[in-house]
């Protein structure tokens, strides 16, 4: 019988038989027959150096694998920290979990107070965290009751207190925050955390939020520490700006106190404040803190300083309600100017804050000095302006069109060629065939519009719809929804469709036009018998005078003021039609409603034209012609000469409705002092 050969993991403790079988890929790399020759003994030690070699390199493989997760999860971990969670940003002025509640706000907001409680609960739609988180943040912006208007107990910043629970609290946006924080037209939207809820990414504030409400955050690796300032102060500031003229801003505190700016360096440096302290006998009474602190804090420092033996105080009461009042009495035979003195030196009395304007700008963090912050956030107001204003005049030209084609459909009998239309394309054609032969009449809206859309803010991406819309007005075509908005008229308001009263809405909507917009128009004086008389060209589309870059009328000497022609130089110019009405170029002035604050009028009369004092320069006679609205009408001039005011009233004769000829003689104007009112 042959004797079987010892295996050397027979007889193995467990510890030796692991290492064996870690090493089953090293002894695989040796040849059967020279196994057979090994010492056991070296056959043993071969595998566990071979063990330790593995070991090793599996170790070092792994460090740089924990390594990489380490660096990418840090730097994903800060990035959040710094841009989502405690850096406000500059647009706004919000950090994200503030902005969130305010959002949410505005989506419920009805005017009328609502629970804290659910306005976390709608908060949480956005926000991906708890909601202690944002129940205190609500807390302490509603503390500075400037967007958020409080009900309840809230706690008090001077003393510390805490707010009660959001469940007996409630809360509403104030007028102010509607006013200027809000407009989703000009407001980007990104989908929420979890996508379903659309979120803005900055509100447009259009007042430095930042700068009047302060922020305070810690994030990895970096702080902010932004002052609150007075919101007086800044909004006035924005104004120098715009006017070219310097400025300087500080601080302002609700708990008041002292400040030494000394150090300020437009709020890249530090602060120095003060508790107000003053000597009543032998007491020194507290009336203000410093910010960052709060009464029971404050007695907290005093109570350390006097068991340290640095101030000797007998007794101190804290008597504070609604104004700051705490009684620090020293003890006998210490003079109360030196346990001043001590307070401000050894307690909460006196802090010293550096400041650190940190902000997110065009998504990183930035250090900014509160001027550049101000410049900033004053050049961001006048671009939501603008945008605002090219909204709104592209609003007021969409209804100018629609009522524009409404009319001419139904006034032109246009509705009538669609009557055996069988297919939708088919009255899409007869529809602009009919409307082509008054093409100057909607033309020039529809190129204001397209103009009008193309030169607006993009905040969102354009929809399909809205794209294919504006392909037709950039090749003046009448955009498919307006005709299929003419073909769904219903018959009712064909039969009951009156032209005049459809007229004045679009009048009326013309005026909100800037008068800028359209080139050479003013939209704001409307034809009458006077501008038709002189021969002075009006706009198609806005329906007034159209004049220059100068308000001035195609006619020399004649301009557009407000809602009242003038004529600065009298000019012999005078339209033939004119010349056989016997109107002459001072009778322009004629035409509108004047307000004159400073000029001489009585209760009980109406300013309804003013003559100007260059008019006086003639000799002839002022013709004026009114058009009479009651029977039995009267008319008045008032004539100031010096110290005398002449007044002259006169009976109408005319019927309402018709134009009366009324004469101002050139003596009573030659002799007038002030613009004559009638």
């Amino acid at each position: 019988m042959a004797k079987k050969k010892k295996n050397p993991v027979e007889n193995s403790s467990p510890q030796e038989m692991e290492k064996t079988r870690n090493t089953v890929p090293v002894e695989s790399s040796v040849h059967p027959d020279e196994t057979d020759e090994t010492d056991p003994e070296e056959e043993e030690d071969a595998p566990e150096e071979g063990a330790v070699n593995a070991v090793a390199q599996s170790s070092a493989s792994s460090n740089a694998l924990l390594r990489a997760m380490m660096d990418q999860n840090f730097i994903e971990y800060a990035s959040y920290v710094i841009k989502d969670r405690a850096i406000p940003d500059i647009n706004d002025g919000f950090k994200p979990v503030q902005r969130r509640i305010l959002w949410a706000m505005f989506l419920s907001d009805d005017g009328s107070y609502h629970k804290v409680a659910g306005v976390i609960g709608d908060t949480m739609k956005f926000h991906p965290h708890g909601d202690a988180s944002i129940g205190d943040a609500l807390v302490y912006r509603a503390n500075k009751e400037l967007y958020i208007d409080p009900q309840g107990n809230y706690g008090s910043i001077i003393t510390g207190k805490a707010a009660a629970a959001p469940r007996y609290i409630e809360c509403r946006l104030t007028a102010l925050a509607r006013e200027v924080l809000f407009n989703p037209d000009i407001t980007e939207l990104v989908d929420s955390y979890d996508g379903r809820n659309k979120e803005p990414v900055v509100l447009p504030s259009k007042i430095p939020t930042l700068l009047i409400m302060g922020a305070d955050g810690i994030a990895v690796g970096t702080n902010t520490k932004i002052m609150p300032h007075n919101f007086n102060e800044v909004l006035q500031a924005q104004i120098s700006y715009l006017k070219g003229e310097d400025f300087v801003l500080y601080p302002d505190f609700i708990q008041g106190g002292i400040m030494d700016v000394s150090k300020y360096e437009d709020g890249l440096g530090k602060i120095a404040v003060r508790a107000k302290l003053e000597i009543d006998g032998r007491a020194v009474v507290v009336k203000e803190i410093p910010p960052t602190t709060n009464t029971d804090k404050l007695m907290n420092s005093i109570e350390s300083a006097v068991n340290k033996n640095k101030i000797k105080i007998a007794t101190f009461h804290d008597y504070t309600a609604a104004d700051v009042d705490i009684h620090l009495v020293p003890i006998r035979g210490y003079d109360p100017a030196k346990c001043l003195t001590a307070l401000y030196a050894y307690t909460d009395c006196q802090l010293s804050i550096s400041c650190n304007p940190m902000v997110i700008r065009d998504n990183h963090p930035r250090r900014m000095a509160v001027s550049e912050i101000l410049k900033y956030s004053t050049d961001q107001l006048v671009q939501y302006l603008s945008w605002e204003l090219q909204i709104e005049c592209g609003k007021c030209l969409n209804k100018i069109l629609a009522r524009t084609l409404a009319q001419i459909f139904i006034e032109e009998g246009i509705y009538k060629r669609i009557e055996k239309c069988k297919s939708k394309e088919s009255m899409f054609t007869e529809v602009r065939k009919g409307l082509e032969k008054f093409k100057s009449e909607w033309l020039p809206v529809v190129q204001a519009l397209h103009e009008n859309i193309v030169n607006g803010p993009h905040i969102m991406p354009m929809k399909k719809e809205e794209v294919d819309r504006l392909e037709q007005l950039s090749q003046g075509i009448i955009p498919d929804s307006e005709v299929e908005t003419l073909v769904n008229i219903p018959i009712r308001r064909i039969s009951a469709f009156e032209v005049d009263e459809n007229r004045q809405p679009i009048a009326e909507t013309k005026r909100f036009i800037p008068c800028d917009t359209l080139l050479l128009s003013v939209g704001l004086i409307p034809e009458n018998e006077l501008t038709r008389a002189c021969g002075i060209p009006m706009d198609p589309i806005t329906g007034g005078a159209l004049v220059d870059e100068n308000c001035q009328t195609q006619i020399p000497g004649i301009f557009a003021c407000g809602n009242v022609l003038q004529v600065h130089d009298l000019v012999d110019y005078v339209s033939e039609e004119a010349e056989r009405a016997g109107i002459g170029a001072a009778d322009l002035v004629l035409n509108g409603t004047a307000s004159a604050e400073s000029l001489p009028t009585k209760p009980g009369y109406d300013v309804r034209y003013v003559i100007p004092q260059n008019v006086r320069k003639t000799e002839k006679d002022v013709n004026l012609f009114l058009r009479v609205t009651q029977p039995f009408g009267k008319v008045k001039f008032t004539v100031t000469s010096g110290d005398r005011v002449l007044s002259v009233a006169k009976r109408l004769k005319a019927a309402p409705g018709e134009m009366e000829k009324l004469t101002i003689k050139a003596e009573m104007l030659k002799n007038a002092t002030q613009p004559i009112v009638v």
